[in-house]
């Protein structure tokens, strides 16, 4: 079975495009899948939630 790890980034609502394009960007570089995005409206800011496979080490 698979295991991953996980990853939460929050980013201000109001500067979202750019700082959403750079971080989209530069974690999918390295391997991280975003999974899924929630808007908080009481703080005005965005959680993105990523996951990828552990990296496993021979037996």
């Amino acid at each position: 079975m698979t295991k991953f790890e996980h990853r939460v980034e929050t980013i201000k609502a109001d500067r979202a495009q750019k700082l959403l394009d750079d971080t989209l960007g530069r974690l999918g570089e390295a391997g991280w899948e975003l999974v899924c995005v929630e808007e908080s409206y009481a703080t005005l800011n965005l959680m993105l939630f990523f996951k990828r496979p552990l990296a496993t080490t021979p037996a």
